[in-house]
């Protein structure tokens, strides 16, 4: 017997839609069989003329193991009224019947409104609100804990957590807006003698864009950060959550057909949430901390031996960058520098930062710092540029006395420029700007003439 399953987004409450589909369904040959949040699975069966009805049923719960004492009640009645009982989603109880005039499973439509609302608040009404916190909460969080404005728009990973919380509170307020406007319409209906209002697919719809929109942006960030380690991060982190989620669902299975208890079940559900919740957590830090699906670079150990004839060693990378201090200054060939270079990309934007450290203070040699950032759509520019001088000044300013200003210089080629200063003192700090690409660079241990600070733009625009 062929099953097949289809992702639903119909509203809980919408019982005359539902059972319209399902009767669709059903003239095209496939009945449903077994129900839950957004997948439904049907069974192929000869196609037949069925009409489904929905009723519901406040007092069931999807943790109980069987029906209760009332509710098996209720069902014998409906089977004997020739509505067969079909699935359960949590309250609502669905039925078809075959015969060409059924009685109605619901005559009272003020009493079906009242019911529909006692089990909204039971259900679905306090997980819309705690989903809707929980994620207004953590979009919160997020936006308190931004990078630079440059660093934000190359940051792919950030964009999606922060794009899935906004997508999610904005259909959680889409579904509390539709349901209280449904429930005030209806309520006006039934006062006036008239049945329940439908609540039409316009939710439906929305839910389905906010899907596809979701799924196309994470499409995006994963092509954009081909290649980089946070993109493996991403992927482990949706696969646990996904792993999560399917453990639960067939420990709920198992713990039906074994015929726990609803409390029994509830709690143990609770438990094993939080117990893989803390493993993932550990597990997600474990592979942070590890570099776990960080890319393999060259590096060397460097050796040195303190005053007090201790040995201590480092690890100093020796990644290729664009412009390194020998293009500015004499150094000494044995100097140990350590060269990294760290990309991140993102559908909007690219950034690669560069440093060159000496890891020895007793020698006096240059030490270089520099962003690269390549906008992909260039109008962004106008903000992220003054976003992001504010942004450091900002951040400077908090423990540096004098106040640190940027002013513009003038640079050739076109390009915009402007040098950090501490009070009226210039430093060796520059931020530069040509079509959409923008630079941040900062040199200390030597001085740099203006001729070399245009040589050295001329290297990183042409990188």
């Amino acid at each position: 017997m062929k099953r097949k399953r289809r992702l639903e987004l119909f509203p809980f409450y919408d019982t005359e839609t539902i059972a319209a589909h399902l009767s669709r369904m059903a003239e095209h040959g496939w009945a449903l069989s077994e129900i839950n949040q957004y997948f439904w699975t049907y069974t192929q069966i000869p196609p037949e003329q069925r009409t489904y009805g929905i009723a519901f049923f406040p007092g069931a719960s999807q943790f109980d193991p069987k029906p209760t004492a009332q509710q098996a009640e209720y069902l014998e009645y409906c089977e004997e009224a020739r509505w067969h009982y079909v699935a359960q989603w949590h309250q609502m109880q669905i039925f078809y019947t075959t015969a060409e005039h059924p009685t109605p499973l619901e005559t009272d439509e003020a009493l079906k409104l009242e019911v529909i609302h006692r089990s909204m608040k039971k259900s679905f009404l306090p997980g819309t609100w705690a989903l809707l916190a929980l994620f207004a909460a953590q979009l919160f969080f997020q936006r308190n804990t931004w990078e630079s404005p440059l660093e934000f728009l190359a940051n792919g990973t950030t964009q999606m957590g922060m794009l899935t919380s906004l997508m999610i509170c904005l259909l959680c307020v889409c579904q509390l807006f539709s349901y209280y406007r449904w429930h005030r319409k209806s309520r006006a209906a039934t006062e006036a003698g008239g049945p329940c209002q439908r609540a039409g697919i316009a939710l439906s719809r929305i839910s389905l864009l906010t899907l596809v929109c979701v799924c196309w942006f994470l499409l995006c960030q994963f092509y954009f950060m081909a290649g980089q380690s946070l993109l493996g991060i991403s992927i482990f982190v949706f696969l646990l959550f996904l792993g999560m989620f399917w453990l639960l669902f067939q420990l709920q299975k198992v713990l039906k057909k074994r015929g726990v208890c609803r409390e029994t079940h509830l709690l143990l559900t609770i438990l094993v949430s939080i117990l893989l919740t803390v493993g993932i957590t550990a597990a997600i830090f474990a592979a942070v901390a590890s570099d776990l699906f960080a890319p393999k670079k060259e590096a060397e150990i460097y050796t040195r031996t303190l005053s007090d004839g201790e040995e201590y060693s480092i690890e100093l990378e020796q990644d290729t960058l664009p412009l390194t201090a020998t293009d500015l200054a004499e150094i000494p060939n044995d100097a140990p520098y350590s060269s990294s270079c760290r990309r991140s990309s993102s559908f909007l934007a690219s950034a690669t930062e560069c440093s060159q450290l000496c890891f020895d203070p007793a020698l006096d040699v240059p030490e270089l710092e520099y962003e690269i950032y390549d906008l992909r759509i260039s109008a962004l520019a106008d903000w992220a540029l003054p976003a992001q001088m504010e942004y450091i000044l900002e951040r400077r300013n908090r423990y540096h006395t004098p106040a640190s200003t940027y002013a513009p210089v003038s640079f050739a080629d076109g390009i915009q420029a402007w040098q950090l200063y501490d009070g009226d003192e210039p430093q060796p700090s520059f931020i530069w700007a040509k079509d959409s690409r923008i630079i941040r660079i900062h040199i200390s241990g030597t001085e740099v003439t203006a001729e070399q600070w245009e040589q050295a733009a001329d290297i990183l625009f042409d990188s």
